[in-house]
């Protein structure tokens, strides 16, 4: 698993804000894309973690008022209730390492954490996250779209266009000015079409929100991309050498005019086969 290309979603238990403070900095330094909560008390962690469910648990092993190891009980309640979360003891107290390995923790890691421990506990989950599901792609002909086997049906047909349109710049980013003059080729400059263009990504983000790939777009301010790595895609397929070059016959995306010109260039990678 390339920790620094997966989407973590991981809490951290401490009852010290500046140790969960620094923690979740090393776990940023080595997981950039790692969304990272944080809860001070076993209460909180245990009702964060049944609203939002987690791929590990950073855990301190704090105390309860009676001086008991508050932490390790919440570790087996955790266990009987998530089997398949990874937790990961985070704390100075060393002498209940022991008893940390006895409940089949992920791992352990003996305050101050590191970069490099917080790297190597990550790499070695006991239980990798389940990736999410792949949204898969025709260009080859018609463009279509599928959740598994069931053709993803969306509100506005432009909306499946604009999905068209960042599956052919292949994780490039598209601008907005780039997308409303490939979805409205004829039209003339209009202010309404940025509203309408809102309400296509509002309309594909719902669906494949729905689908459960929403991970599939990627957004920074004023344009949009799609990432490859959650598309099971022919034409990816093509250019990354997992198809066969005769496996393009000389159509992609026929109802779309503007992707003629992507047609043009594979069907010249068509006729030498050796470009592939």
């Amino acid at each position: 698993m390339n920790i620094e290309t997966t989407e973590l979603h991981i809490l951290i238990l401490d009852d010290d804000k500046a140790d969960s403070t620094y923690l979740a900095n090393c776990i940023r330094a080595v997981a950039p894309l790692a969304k990272i909560d944080s809860a001070a008390t076993c209460r909180k962690a245990k009702a964060h973690l049944r609203a939002h469910p987690c791929d590990a648990v950073f855990l301190e092993i704090p105390f309860d008022k009676e001086g008991d190891a508050a932490g390790v009980s919440l570790a087996l309640d955790l266990r009987t209730e998530f089997p398949n979360l990874n937790i990961i003891f985070c704390t100075a107290h060393t002498e209940y390492k022991p008893q940390a390995m006895d409940l089949h923790a992920s791992g352990f890691i003996t305050k101050p954490a590191t970069t490099e421990s917080v790297l190597t506990e990550l790499r070695e989950l006991r239980y990798p996250p389940v990736p999410p599901p792949k949204i898969r792609i025709r260009t080859f002909g018609e463009f279509e779209v599928f959740s598994g086997q069931t053709p993803l049906i969306f509100q506005y047909a432009k909306s499946k266009e604009l999905l068209a349109i960042l599956v052919d710049a292949r994780g490039e980013y598209c601008t907005n000015e780039q997308l409303i003059g490939r979805l409205w080729e004829d039209a003339a400059v209009d202010p309404a079409k940025n509203s309408y263009l809102r309400n296509l990504r509002q309309d594909l983000l719902r669906t494949l929100t729905d689908a459960g790939c929403e991970n599939l777009i990627l957004r920074k301010r004023g344009s949009m991309a799609i990432d490859p790595a959650y598309a099971d895609c022919d034409y990816f397929d093509l250019y990354d050498r997992k198809l066969p070059a005769d496996i393009y016959r000389g159509e992609y995306m026929n109802q779309y005019s503007w992707a003629e010109a992507t047609n043009g260039s594979l069907y010249a990678l068509y006729l030498e086969k050796n470009k592939f």
